[in-house]
């Protein structure tokens, strides 16, 4: 059981490390954390392509994290945008801010 919850514990410690970086960044009013489940975190961003990409490298960075010596399993990360959980679409890691532009174009407002 404890290995089940220590995902749970690495995703807080990863939204710990991403707000801190959100302050330093200067995106607080861009970026809010609004729900962690299990081994996810969800954000409202603002809908602005340099914003998305910064916080696209910035969690999939601190969720990638290994925190065991000669862990077997490494773990990853994927970003996911959408208007709500029915219509989400992943994010590549290396996503340019022209990648997310047509992204945006793309995707309803509501």
């Amino acid at each position: 059981n404890a290995t089940i919850q220590f995902w749970s514990v690495l995703t807080l410690l990863a939204l710990a490390r991403v707000n801190e970086r959100i302050v330093e960044a200067g995106y607080t009013n861009d970026i809010q954390c609004i729900a962690t489940i299990y081994d996810s975190i969800y954000y409202n961003c603002r809908r602005d392509p340099e914003i998305i990409q910064w916080l696209n490298k910035v969690l999939t960075e601190e969720m990638s994290v290994d925190f065991m010596e000669d862990q077997q399993v490494h773990n990853e990360a994927d970003m996911e945008i959408g208007h709500n959980f029915a219509s989400l679409t992943e994010l590549s890691h290396t996503a340019s801010i022209e990648d997310i532009q047509s992204l945006l174009d793309t995707m309803p407002l509501t």
